[in-house]
């Protein structure tokens, strides 16, 4: 069975199984636009690119960071 985590504009941290960091996953975005994912090692961190997650598509991502977060509505990952 398929886990769901959702990740909007707050910092989301990836600490659990099957989203631990590290792990791979694939992140689902419904919207009109394309989403970009950040991530950082700390909540409060400097956050870099992780994935564009293009309009109404999916990518892998191939390692989540510790903390993560989107530039806009939300993206499901899942595993």
């Amino acid at each position: 069975m398929s886990k769901l985590l959702v990740v909007g504009t707050t910092a989301v941290e990836c600490a659990a199984t099957p989203f631990d960091e590290g792990f791979n996953a694939v992140a689902v975005n419904f919207t009109d636009a394309a989403i970009n994912l950040t991530g950082s090692d700390t909540q409060g961190g400097t956050y870099t690119a992780v994935a564009t997650v293009p309009t109404a598509g999916m990518v892998e991502i191939a390692a989540l960071p510790k903390w993560i977060k989107a530039s806009a509505a939300s993206v499901y990952i899942i595993e």
